[in-house]
């Protein structure tokens, strides 16, 4: 009666170690509550890039920042040189054949000059006839500052008689000589803008 007492024992243990080992084998098959089946493992959202990836990507970016850095940099503008100081421009002095004679454009018909420089002032003598009669000897004299474009003065006259057309034979300031085209000379003295008696001597 004992040993088939025992015997039962070990039957019913090891009936109990396989319905021990059915339990933990059925929970193991079965999904985690907490976790859903399709999330077993988590997954980024963001693909994540391979070293080569990440290099290229960075370079791109960098390029594409160094261009728009440049774009926003202001045009570079080349300046020109300023110009120097120029020289003075001086015109020639003694006879000659054209003046300024914006003066007297509607009063001489220019034959010659003379123009002399005194500082900075030059100083115009001209010869010719009156524009609304060629028969008419007529001078004119006027002063102008060295580059500046008004003059100082002026001054204009007729000879005392008509010869025609009159040039400058002589100058010797205040006084200038003038002949006309049929030999007729005549003074003028510019400091009392007066004729004077002919041929006038010399200083």
């Amino acid at each position: 009666m004992k040993d088939h007492t025992s015997w039962q024992v070990h039957v019913f243990r090891i009936l109990g170690c396989l319905a021990l080992l059915s339990v933990l084998l059925g929970s193991c098959g079965q999904p985690d509550s907490a976790t859903p089946a399709n999330q077993a493992y988590p997954i980024d959202g963001t693909p994540t890039l391979s070293s080569l990836d990440q290099t290229q990507q960075a370079i791109d970016e960098r390029m594409a920042q160094e261009l728009q850095t440049a774009a926003a940099r202001p045009t570079s503008v080349t300046l020109r040189a300023l110009p120097t100081d120029q020289p003075t421009s001086v015109p020639p002095t003694g006879f000659r054949e054209h003046c300024d004679t914006l003066t007297f454009t509607n009063r001489i018909s220019e034959t010659n000059c003379w123009a002399d420089l005194e500082g900075n002032k030059y100083f115009f003598f001209v010869a010719g006839a009156d524009t609304a009669n060629p028969a008419q000897g007529t001078v004119g004299f006027y002063t102008a500052i060295l580059n500046e474009p008004d003059v100082a003065d002026s001054f204009a006259t007729t000879t005392p008689t008509e010869h025609g057309a009159v040039t400058i034979i002589a100058a010797n300031p205040p006084r200038f000589t003038l002949e006309a085209a049929d030999g007729t000379q005549f003074v003028f003295n510019v400091e009392t803008r007066q004729w004077e008696e002919s041929p006038y001597p010399g200083p």
